[in-house]
């Protein structure tokens, strides 16, 4: 049995999350909050919970919020009003449709790329204060029972998922083979940086694929640079938490260029061919969506817009028919106010049917338990 995990935004916004042993609670720190979905960024329960009020945020990224104000006709403080309706993706196309339309050396395009590099500092920002110094229980649980052929694709930037996978620090716990064998096929080498090894079966070893990319993969900014297409991973994830939110920099060893983490934003015409090391992830993980004997799709609703990842999902899993496919998502509720159309939405990618009895990842040791894990 091949297993391929599937995990969206609601996946992270699901987790029971809890503090790492060995740091305490700092007072007036941070409460542990799951990251919120595309519609929550803006909300002030979010910023009540992370200790991060809204117009301090709108400081910290004044042309972002300048831009969504304007955008989106906002008058009222940051939190409160229509900041609740503010939708990050849509924030994200339209910016990339401004740029897209604008003469690369104007302004008005450097006024849209420096909104766009913005919004994603603000979102790294968000969910790096969200989970910082936390660890997720139904990711642990997740970790812990996979096995060597099983997969996990994931479409979340955060770090709760990497610290279960990599093992402990201290190198006690050795990394699982998910994401080891990820560096292997993607950089030639082991996390280790010793021999090569791939675990598991040949052609369907496990991997732990980040379509999205990773707060700690970081690239050379630099296209001269000769490393520019690597990536330079970093193990230690509190410390590329700490970046996320301007607390440290890394610079390239080969010509002292800043190094930043290598992101997709959520936009509606993704660029994932325009990186070697993403068009390798997709790659990856349409192949072993093709071999997978059953595929578990938490947390992802694969919005309308959502091209990329409803190909990805219906062109292998959708057209097998010898693959069990279980999709856990809230909507699954007939009570949901977005049943209809999320079910609708779920056949069309999946016409050959699936199970959607689990709704929530709390549910998780049930769906691990009619998956076929012991």
């Amino acid at each position: 049995m091949s297993v391929v995990f599937v995990l969206g935004a609601g996946a992270s916004y699901g987790e029971s999350l809890a503090k790492l042993d060995g740091y305490p609670d700092v007072p007036g720190g941070p409460t542990p909050t799951p990251p919120p979905l595309a519609n929550g960024f803006f909300k002030q329960s979010l910023f009540d919970s992370i200790h991060y009020d809204g117009p301090t945020a709108e400081k910290d990224f004044p042309d972002a919020f300048d831009y969504v104000r304007k955008s989106r006709l906002l008058s009222e403080p940051v939190g409160t009003g229509n900041w609740d309706k503010v939708d990050l993706e849509q924030i994200f196309t339209s910016v990339e449709l401004e740029r897209s339309f604008s003469n690369p050396e104007s302004d008005r395009a450097a006024k849209a790329t420096l909104v766009r590099n913005q919004l994603v500092r603000y979102v790294q920002r968000i969910l790096s204060m969200c989970t910082q110094y936390c660890y997720g229980q139904h990711y642990k649980q997740l970790a812990s029972v996979v096995d060597v052929d099983d997969s996990i694709l994931t479409f979340n930037w955060d770090l709760l998922l990497d610290q279960e996978l990599l093992g402990k620090a201290d190198g006690t716990v050795a990394p699982k083979v998910q994401y080891n064998n990820f560096w292997v096929v993607t950089s030639g080498r082991n996390i280790s940086r010793g021999t090569p090894i791939l675990a598991g079966t040949p052609g369907k070893q496990g991997l732990y694929l980040k379509m999205h990319g990773s707060f700690n993969w970081y690239i050379c900014g630099n296209p001269k640079c000769s490393h520019s297409s690597e990536i330079a991973l970093d193990l230690d994830t509190q410390l590329s938490l700490n970046r996320t939110m301007g607390i440290g920099s890394v610079e390239c060893q080969s010509c002292s260029s800043d190094l930043l983490p290598l992101l997709i934003p959520p936009l509606l015409n993704k660029p994932i061919s325009e990186h070697g090391i993403i068009r390798s992830i997709w790659g990856l993980a349409r192949k072993r969506l093709e071999v997978a004997s059953k595929v578990v799709v938490i947390g992802f609703s694969v919005a309308p817009t959502d091209f990329y990842a409803a190909w990805l999902l219906r062109s292998t899993a959708g057209i097998r028919n010898d693959v069990e496919v279980f999709v856990v998502n809230p909507a699954n509720d007939p009570a949901s106010v977005v049943n209809a159309d999320f079910k609708r939405r779920m056949e069309e990618i999946f016409p050959r049917g699936f199970n959607s009895n689990f709704r929530t990842f709390s549910e998780l040791a049930e769906v691990l338990k009619v998956v076929g894990y012991k």
